[in-house]
């Protein structure tokens, strides 16, 4: 062996033991990567993800901030880091020490950054709602259409597909949607979903803090609130808290091997009602919450305890970083109700002022028992809201001239004789489609006397009325298709479309009709909201017609539906009670007035909504 052989060993050895005594460096994640002092919750678990060799440790030396403890899972790439956050600590960055078993070493800058202040506005019954799908809605910034990294590229063609719309998109329609008069926008998930397939949805989640970045980034997201805020609109964020997507880290590599459901169990199952049922086996519970809807989507173990800590903990940071007045659970009947009672209490603690929707499937009948766990947890029921399918499935062929005159019209009126399961109807959000419904102008037979008196009821009966994006402009689609048919693109939310919602041009004269009228009843609605928090009464159905009064303190309205194919002379004598307290009165339909209600005609298949004065 040559001298430069034997040097050559020995530089090699000394460059091993080196390793050994000294490890190297390794790059290191946490999440979340920020907090905030002032925050009732101050005890926050950080997850550090690294290449770690065996166990970790991890050490803090920041004034006002203790390192209660470090532990790992099943999974040692993870390490868990349980820290508590006092009232003397300032914001700053806190550099956060790593060593594994091999002497490899880590570093992270942990941002610390003072609360700002803000207090949630409620929903109420005085609010008008306006759903947005985002990729769906308008795409504002082409050069997020396609990022490396990204299983799915942009293809409108493909109704399951990405199109692009984000969130420069609906930037940009911000004064549009509060121009024509709402005042709540609910937008749905917009977390990194990273899938093969209908990745669009973004409830497949990749990246519980960050927004998936075909959208656009945190900082997007955060600046969209500030813009619909500066023009006195409310945000519901949505929350998806029972699944992953498939290329979670976590999916991949499970920190703890309980955080999942197996997939054992069937991909279809009665879940709504064993989720609610009192008496359940602890067999149907498992298929119940364990169920996996897709393939790609594994499902969340709920009743492990520090998963049910961090499901809350990203919550409360969401919440924080946005903003936002209302926190929507997307499908919370595959969410336990035990999960749901700590998630609840967590929240109203944090944040006493916030609402609550809870999202259901369409399916889902026992609407109840999901508000009264809010109720169990510190929310009062003027915070706690559901989505009423039931009203919505009951208007779905309500006026369709294939039913018989008086069945839909019963069938609307037979819904609301049930409110008394419901601990405050007027909160309930009320729709005539949404997001797992088909269109309103497809229910209606593609009609728009039928249309009008849709999105007529849905305006002015009890509850907080939401409309789908698009559905002022008919946009129409079957659920019966699949989702994506109904979750179609929002006209002139992209260069080259021949119509533009947002301009208000190329569109027919049925549609602008349409348009017209929904604009005047939702600013009806606005200038007279006060009434829509009062009474009601309504008259049962009859010979195909249907009404019901709104009243509060001065300001009055009477609703009447002609569900029949000629023009009916209103009923004085039935409806005296009501219309014999007033002399005149305005149609925000027909936009006429009338100072006699002895002769008053209402044309077939229509609508009366009459403002009413003294």
């Amino acid at each position: 062996m040559s001298r430069i052989e034997r040097k050559t060993i020995i530089t090699l050895i000394s460059i091993f033991f080196s390793t050994l005594v000294f490890g190297k460096n390794i790059d290191v994640t946490v999440t979340p990567s920020n907090w905030w002092t002032g925050m009732k919750n101050n005890t926050v678990t950080l997850i550090a993800n690294a290449p770690f060799s065996g166990n970790a440790i991890a050490t803090i030396n920041y004034p006002g901030v203790k390192l209660i403890r470090t532990y790992s899972g099943d999974n040692t790439e993870y390490l868990f880091i349980e820290i508590e956050i006092s009232n003397q600590a300032s914001p700053g960055k806190i550099p956060i020490l790593f060593r594994d078993s091999k002497a490899n070493t880590g570093s992270f800058e942990f941002q610390l950054s003072d609360r700002l202040p803000y207090t949630q506005q409620s929903l109420t019954s005085e609010d008008i709602i306006y759903q947005i799908v985002p990729d769906r809605f308008v795409n504002g910034d082409s050069k997020n259409d396609k990022i490396n990294g990204y299983f799915e590229v942009n293809d409108r063609l493909n109704p399951v597909g990405v199109h692009g719309g984000d969130l420069a998109g609906i930037s940009k329609a911000v004064n549009y949607i509060s121009n024509m008069g709402f005042t709540c926008v609910d937008l749905l998930p917009v977390f990194e979903s990273n899938l093969m397939t209908m990745s669009y949805q973004r409830n497949g989640i990749t990246d519980n803090y960050n927004i998936d970045k075909r959208l656009g980034n945190n900082s997007d997201y955060i600046n969209l609130i500030q813009k619909f805020h500066q023009n006195n609109l409310k945000v519901i964020k949505t929350m998806v808290l029972h699944q992953l997507g498939k290329y979670h880290p976590w999916s991949q590599k499970p920190p703890y091997k309980s955080f999942f459901h197996k997939s054992e169990y069937k991909y279809e199952s009665s879940h709504q009602v064993i989720s609610t049922d009192p008496y359940s086996s602890e067999y149907d519970k498992n298929i119940a919450f364990g169920t996996w809807q897709e393939l790609n989507m594994p499902v969340l173990n709920q009743s492990d305890k520090n998963l049910q800590n961090l499901l809350i903990q990203n919550c409360i940071w969401w919440i924080e970083t946005s903003n936002a007045d209302v926190l929507k659970i997307y499908e919370i009947n595959r969410n336990t109700p035990d999960f749901l009672k700590v998630l609840f209490t967590a929240i109203h603690n944090e944040y006493p002022n916030l609402s609550i929707i809870s999202d259901h499937s369409p399916t889902d009948t026992n609407l109840n028992f999901w508000q009264e766990i809010a109720l169990s947890s510190g929310f009062n029921k003027q915070q706690v809201h559901i989505t009423d399918y039931p009203v919505a499935n009951s208007l779905a062929d309500a006026f369709s001239v294939f039913n018989e005159n008086n069945e839909g019209l019963q069938k609307m009126y037979s819904i609301l004789t049930q409110d008394h399961k419901y601990l405050n109807p007027f909160g309930n959000i009320v729709m005539a489609d949404n997001h797992q419904l088909s269109r309103l102008f497809s229910n209606a037979d593609k009609e728009l006397d039928q249309s009008i008196m849709m999105l007529g009821y849905v305006l002015t009966t009890r509850g907080i009325p939401s409309v789908l994006y698009g559905t002022e402009w008919l946009l129409d689609g079957s659920i019966n298709k699949g989702k994506g048919f109904v979750r179609k693109d929002f006209p002139g939310g992209w260069d080259g479309d021949s119509q533009n919602g947002i301009e208000q041009r190329g569109f027919s004269p049925q549609e602008n009709e349409f348009y017209n009228f929904a604009v005047r009843a939702i600013n009806w609605r606005n200038k007279n909201k006060s009434l829509f928090s009062g009474k009601f009464i309504q008259f049962a159905p009859e010979d195909g017609t249907y009404a019901y009064y709104r009243q509060k303190d001065s300001i009055a309205a009477f609703v009447f539906f002609n569900n029949t194919e000629e023009p009916i002379r209103i009923d004085n004598k039935k409806y005296s009670e009501i219309l014999g307290q007033y002399s005149k009165g305005y149609d925000i339909v027909s936009e006429s007035t009338f100072d006699d209600f002895t002769n008053l005609l209402v044309e077939p298949k229509s609508i009366l909504i009459l403002h009413l004065k003294d």
